[in-house]
């Protein structure tokens, strides 16, 4: 099961999140968008996300 970057929302399988570099995670996420093109994304925009991967849409 992947664990939400509390910081960017990126999903995670390790302790240290592979886009910003953080450690503080939540088990408790929910939605999930992935993005593989985010220079061309307009979700990737909205969401102010700057590099391809899977992401949580909420956070608690």
């Amino acid at each position: 099961m992947s664990k939400a970057c509390k910081n960017c929302s990126r999903l995670n399988e390790s302790n240290v999140c592979v886009s910003c570099g953080a450690t503080d995670f939540s088990s408790r996420w929910s939605g999930m968008v992935i993005i593989i093109n985010p220079e061309k994304s307009i979700v990737a925009e909205k969401l102010a996300i700057k590099e391809k991967g899977e992401y949580a849409l909420t956070v608690q």
